[in-house]
């Protein structure tokens, strides 16, 4: 993530004929298969663009990907779940990458009026042009409250605790944790609502702690 006094370095070039011609060819297929329990996808697809006419200076593309993906899910009792996986290779003269994702998502609701979810997911990024790595993780810890009732007790209350964390092997590691509790209150046309965010991002040995309160109220007509 870009911060505040960080210094930028832009590069482009331009070299295009205005008086170029091409062509462009794509081809692609995609499969899936779902089952009651798992979701199975795969696919290809590659794209050429040919000079007619004029001069190429790099700039016509040739590319090919390749993606797979499955995913996992069921209901157990109060928990619900969810875990998958996917794959992608890409590849070009500008840009080649292969990149890995994975993510999961357990909910817990022991009552109507109450959820707790539990949420992972993680991509890996390996780049050969230009060479490069990337690696993000994030975990999520999430309760709602949603209790029925009328008057001053119809009211929700959602709090979510976070870590992010990126590695780049370009750049700093970054890592970011977050605690956020959010409030509704409505009492006939009358909506109360609060926020409380408290979060600390380090970078390159540089911490910052930030802090916020919002309060609001909304009438509707």
């Amino acid at each position: 993530m870009i911060q505040a006094s960080d210094p930028l370095l832009v590069s482009y070039s331009y070299g295009l004929n205005p008086s170029i011609r091409y062509s462009t060819t794509w081809q692609g297929v995609n499969l899936g298969l779902d089952f009651p329990w798992v979701n199975l996808a795969a696919g290809h697809d590659q794209s050429r663009q040919t000079l007619l006419s004029g001069i190429d200076n790099g700039f016509l593309l040739e590319t090919t990907k390749d993606t797979a993906q499955v995913n996992f899910h069921g209901t157990w009792n109060a928990f619900q779940a969810q875990a998958g996986a996917a794959y992608v290779r890409y590849d070009s003269r500008q840009l080649a990458y292969v990149q890995q994702q994975y993510d999961a998502l357990l909910t817990y609701r022991p009552t109507p009026a109450l959820s707790i979810s539990l949420t992972a997911d993680r991509t890996v990024s390996d780049y050969t042009v230009p060479v490069q790595r990337t690696n993000f993780t994030s975990t999520e810890l999430a309760v709602d409250w949603y209790p029925p009732g009328e008057g001053w007790s119809n009211w929700w209350a959602t709090a979510v605790v976070d870590r992010r964390v990126y590695k780049d092997s370009l750049a700093p590691t970054q890592i970011i944790d977050q605690a956020i509790l959010k409030a509704r209150l409505t009492y006939g046309k009358l909506d109360f609502l609060t926020t409380l965010t408290a979060s600390e991002q380090t970078r390159g040995g540089v911490r910052t702690n930030n802090y916020s309160f919002e309060l609001s109220a909304i009438r509707r007509f």
